[in-house]
């Protein structure tokens, strides 16, 4: 078993006592050659079994619809024991109500982050540790949005992201015109957008039209934006989107949605 490579243990039950990881962590810890490790609907009371240096190979954590302390959560995103992580998904994860922190410079080896559903306003310098990521998607939950949108805002003109090639995110249109204007986001190749429902939901056209730092963009999901009659052809007059092949954008809702793509379906 120590050989184990690959391991799926998610719990959908609903039992509480069923979600501690009693027995689970010592079973893990020494599966030193574990690579691929999916952990849904736990409540992980500590996470020393997968920081303690014995998961070197790990590349791959699920711990969606988990609960962990903040504390907890920052310690595993920056850990040196966790060289290999490169794809961690926490998406609704659940939280105390500690502001998270983090080591001065330290960085963490994961590209790939899913953090929908996540109380930002607790982690407000994550992002800063994670100059490797190129994918990330996020969402932000808690009790205030709004809050937590404002906090979205400002974690979106880290620095670190300059490597990101993927982002689905849902936002205000404040974000949305640092992602349109900010040269952090010209590697860009995949965005997906949609306006928080708290925020107004019609893009701004101008910010389309006079975009010119997403030019590496292939993919450009509007879908879940409101429509606008223009918004398609101010995307193909615009050279800086010449590269987009797959676009899909909001249709009339009298009119059978579907999506667009330059020559193709999508």
């Amino acid at each position: 078993m120590k050989q184990l490579t690959h391991l799926k243990i998610n719990n959908f039950g609903n039992d509480d006592e069923e979600k501690d990881i009693i027995g689970i962590d010592l079973f893990i810890e020494d599966k030193v050659n574990l690579e691929y490790l999916e952990m849904e609907g736990y409540r992980f009371k500590q996470t020393n079994f997968l920081t303690n240096g014995n998961l070197k190979n790990l590349t791959f954590l699920d711990v969606n619809n988990s609960s962990m302390k903040n504390q907890d959560f920052a310690n595993l995103i920056v850990s040196p024991n966790l060289p290999k992580l490169t794809t961690l998904k926490a998406n609704n994860l659940y939280h105390d109500e500690t502001v998270a922190t983090f080591p001065p410079n330290s960085q963490s080896s994961v590209t790939y982050l899913d953090i929908r559903y996540c109380e930002l306003v607790l982690f407000p310098s994550l992002l800063d540790h994670c100059p490797k990521l190129k994918k990330l998607k996020v969402l932000p939950g808690g009790e205030d949005e709004y809050i937590s949108l404002k906090e979205l805002l400002n974690m979106m003109k880290s620095p670190s992201l300059s490597n990101l090639e993927y982002l689905d995110i849902t936002c205000c249109g404040e974000t949305v015109e640092i992602i349109f204007t900010s040269p952090i986001y010209s590697n860009l190749q995949e965005l997906r957008l949609e306006l928080h429902e708290s925020s107004n939901q019609t893009l701004d056209i101008s910010l389309v039209s006079k975009c010119t730092t997403l030019v590496n963009l292939k993919t450009l999901d509007l879908w879940r934006t409101e429509y606008l009659a223009e918004l398609e052809e101010e995307i193909k007059r615009n050279p800086t989107f010449s590269k987009v092949k797959n676009l899909k954008v909001p249709k009339p809702k009298n009119l059978k949605k579907c999506g667009k793509s330059f020559g193709r379906s999508y």
